[in-house]
């Protein structure tokens, strides 16, 4: 009814993708292999035209500067928060080194495509508003951004070491 399908669906995909790459490491049979390739091509097709569709249901009036901003300050609470999080349960449970922790809290920070299904789903069944929708994909497309900072952090800190 509310479109809870899509993320048990997402759910199943990922998880069947996991397995099949988890049983990849254990000298997959030819049967797994297939399974593997099959689900592979189909997050290759299915993925593409899931942001298709969402890009589909962004307006003009979502994209406004009063939304960006608020996306911004979202933003810089939610995932500071969930690094800030991440990182101290890693150090103080894990005993991680800070570079590990502060690497693995980086890098599973984004939330695009959970971003994306929870304000499709949000906004079809219209308990949320048009800018409120807005934000939440201005938001989730920030976060995807996140890794890719990493990588620059981690590549700057690795020329500074060699020189």
């Amino acid at each position: 009814v509310i479109g809870v399908h899509y993320i048990i669906g997402a759910f199943i995909v990922g998880f069947i993708l996991r397995l099949a790459n988890e049983s990849k490491h254990n000298q997959t049979s030819l049967n797994e292999e297939r399974v593997l390739s099959t689900f592979s091509s189909f997050r290759a097709i299915f993925v593409p035209f899931y942001f298709f569709s969402v890009g589909l249901m962004i307006t003009r009036d979502m994209i406004l500067w009063k939304n960006i901003f608020l996306a911004i300050a979202l933003f810089c609470i939610v995932i500071t928060l969930k690094i800030l999080t991440s990182f101290i349960h890693r150090r103080l449970t894990l005993r991680e080194s800070f570079k590990a922790s502060t690497m693995v809290a980086l890098l599973t920070a984004p939330t695009l495509l959970f971003t994306f299904v929870i304000a499709e789903l949000l906004y079809s069944t219209k308990n949320i508003s048009e800018s409120t929708y807005g934000i939440l994909i201005i938001y989730g497309l920030m976060t995807a951004g996140i890794p890719l900072i990493a990588n620059a952090i981690e590549q700057a800190v690795r020329k500074l070491k060699s020189k």
